[in-house]
């Protein structure tokens, strides 16, 4: 229900950081909530509408308004195609995703920036095949994005992914994991940048579980280590 965190620079320690995070899990929807000691504080709201439409509304507010952001996001699956509709003070947008056969879906997005006065469009594929998925997708404003996930095993499942901006040839790539056991949940991640994340949730009963996490940014000098418990029927 809740998790702290404490943030380290260097040899030299600065001011502890504080941050509390609520979720809460039901059936049907599922909701996030923190505060954080930057001042920071966000929400997500995620609920099934309907059978085959899914809404989620996303809101985050600093110190600095600037990067306050309210975003609501309706999407709707069909029996061969998803429609994802976005409104916000940010951007606003649509996607489709149409399957064109049982192992390929191809989709496009057209977008508007608000504050930047920019639109944009991007095309994606994806490939499945058994355990092992493939996906692409490329924008207009330059990004360039791909992603491979695969089942290794019935407990472990790998995924990696890169980025890269073709307008000034930033890049990053990523690798992860996930190893389920019966009543814990084990996940790391690692990336170009330096940066190593790693998590262990565990289920001490059937609602309630307690999450460990450390996060490492060599290139920054940052460690954070943190805890939370969560509660949900």
């Amino acid at each position: 229900m809740g998790a702290t965190g404490m943030t380290e620079k260097g040899p030299s320690q600065i001011p502890p950081s504080y941050d509390l995070q609520v979720n809460y899990g039901g059936k049907k929807a599922f909701l996030m909530g923190g505060v954080f000691g930057n001042g920071a504080v966000i929400g997500n709201a995620m609920f099934e509408i309907m059978p085959n439409v899914a809404g989620k509304v996303s809101a985050q507010f600093g110190a600095n308004s600037q990067s306050d952001n309210l975003t609501a996001t309706a999407d709707y699956h069909g029996k061969d195609f998803n429609v994802t509709v976005k409104v916000g003070n940010n951007e606003c947008g649509a996607s489709y995703l149409q399957s064109i056969s049982e192992k390929l879906a191809v989709g496009a997005e057209l977008g508007y920036m608000n504050k930047a006065l920019e639109s944009y469009v991007s095309a994606s594929a994806r490939y499945t095949s058994g355990k092992r998925i493939l996906g692409v997708q490329l924008a207009s404003y330059g990004a360039v994005t791909g992603w491979y996930t695969m089942k290794a095993s019935e407990k472990l499942n790998l995924c990696a992914d890169f980025q890269m901006n073709t307008k000034n040839f930033d890049a990053v790539a990523s690798a992860g994991y996930e190893y389920k056991l019966r009543m814990a949940q084990i996940k790391g991640q690692v990336n170009s940048l330096g940066r190593v994340a790693m998590s262990s949730t565990e289920q001490i009963n059937p609602i309630c579980s307690v999450t460990l996490a450390a996060e490492v940014d060599y290139s920054q000098g940052d460690y954070k280590f943190g805890f939370g418990f969560g509660f949900g029927g």
